[in-house]
């Protein structure tokens, strides 16, 4: 009797601890729990702040993102434009230095043509007032010569003569006073030939009188000949032959 009595109060002393074990956790369960939710609605809302701040910064920098979108846009626009600009530029600049080029080119022939060519010209006008004896005045004024005359090198030793004659009451329309060929050049060379239609050396009829003196009248021949001349040191002498009209 004793010993089994001994052994139910043994196993209810073991017990005891168990049940009480038993009994206080789940009220421990129950007094951390609402630790536990609390905490954690803190850190939600907490997470929700820093979503809306996040949501917040997105947004800024979307708008930021749209802005520098519509600049680029813009940029695109105005460097397209631009770069019209500038091809139209580079046209015209192109266009500048061709005709540039064109004057250049025209300037370079003109200049050559400058160093074979040469152009002269003459015009004459003479006045002239008289009174007679009656005392009756009369005046005139008129275009006695113009002449336009050419030079051509076309060679160093092949050069032309071409002259153009106009004379009031004497030459009407205009006349080829002079034409020919020259071969030669007394320059490097004394002897030379003209052949054409020229004035023979026959005498000198220079005068500083307003009219041709009579010399002249009688005396010049303008001819279709040919000449062979030589001309040395100041020192010159020619012969010409021509079909005469006798």
């Amino acid at each position: 009797m004793f010993n089994l009595t001994n052994k139910k109060i043994v196993t209810i002393v073991l017990m005891l601890p168990l049940f009480l074990c038993l009994q206080i956790l789940p009220g421990l369960a129950a007094g951390q729990q609402p630790i536990a939710n609390s905490e954690l609605e803190q850190k939600v809302q907490a997470l929700a702040a820093q979503l809306q701040v996040l949501q917040a910064q997105l947004s800024n920098q979307k708008q930021v993102i749209e802005s520098n979108v519509n600049r680029l846009s813009e940029n695109k626009r105005d460097l397209s434009r631009n770069r019209e600009h500038l091809q139209k530029q580079d046209y015209k600049i192109e266009k500048n230095i061709s005709g540039q080029d064109g004057l250049t080119n025209f300037s370079k022939r003109l200049q050559t043509v400058n160093e074979h060519v040469r152009i002269s010209g003459l015009i004459e006008i003479e006045a002239g007032f008289s009174k007679d004896y009656d005392n009756n005045n009369t005046s005139d004024l008129t275009l006695a010569t113009a002449a336009l005359d050419f030079d051509v090198n076309l060679h160093q030793y092949v050069s032309a003569h071409l002259l153009f004659l106009w004379e009031e009451d004497d030459t009407e329309p205009v006349d080829i006073d002079e034409g020919y060929i020259m071969l030669g050049n007394t320059e490097f060379f004394p002897v030379y030939f003209q052949v054409g239609k020229l004035y023979v050396p026959f005498g000198s009829f220079e005068s500083n009188m307003i009219s041709d003196p009579l010399t002249l009248e009688l005396g010049e021949a303008r001819e279709s000949a040919g000449v062979l001349g030589v001309e040395l040191n100041g020192f010159y002498s020619s012969v010409y032959t021509f079909n005469g009209d006798v």
